[in-house]
């Protein structure tokens, strides 16, 4: 991450955890199969957690250091409320199109994340800079 900078990264990162959802369409259409299936949780496993860090070093980036803590502590809660409010969606989703459209869906959706992160890179960039 270092290597690549803070807005590569989280280009990179991101888009590799979306593709990551595709493996689980294969797991989907191809029933059980365990090669595809440790495939996918290696991997998506592997790209979260990249994914993760870049997003922590942009948080660290964004906050000041005289209101480190709280602001820390509020941009992690707001990265973190899709994850838990949008369970029941999700599991509706899953429920009545199953896990191929769930899935296709979940890659579908990381597009508007990172587009924004797109736009904003400039300022991206400035602090990615500025802590360098």
């Amino acid at each position: 991450m270092v290597r690549l900078g803070l807005l590569r990264s989280m280009l990179a990162f991101g888009v590799l955890q979306a593709v990551s959802n595709l493996l689980y369409c294969a797991l989907a259409l191809a029933g059980k199969n365990w090669l595809i299936m440790v495939a996918a949780v290696t991997i998506e496993h592997l790209a979260a957690a990249m994914g993760g860090i870049a997003l922590v070093a942009l948080i660290m980036a964004l906050c000041d250091v005289r209101y480190s803590a709280f602001q820390y502590a509020l941009l992690s809660v707001l990265a973190l409320l899709p994850r838990y409010s949008l369970g029941y969606p999700a599991g509706w989703v899953a429920d009545h199109g199953g896990w191929y459209v769930y899935y296709v869906m979940s890659f579908v959706l990381a597009f508007p994340g990172l587009i924004m992160v797109y736009l904003s890179r400039r300022k991206i960039d400035a602090l990615d800079r500025m802590h360098s």
